[in-house]
């Protein structure tokens, strides 16, 4: 990972780079370890998220 991630893989950045790379790919979760968990979420890639109730 150190060779393909320009910057330093915490799983925050790899979580975001996973997200980047995959057009399809709107959500990443990446486990540091059991209740460690760095999310990265593009929600300009949800179709219909205007109708999402959060």
């Amino acid at each position: 990972i150190n060779d393909i991630i320009p910057y330093n893989p915490t799983a925050e950045n790899i979580a975001r780079w996973v997200v980047n790379q995959f057009e399809e790919c709107y959500k990443v979760e990446v486990r540091e370890s059991e209740g460690n968990v760095a999310q990265a979420i593009d929600e300009t890639k949800i179709v219909g998220i205007e109708n999402l109730v959060m």
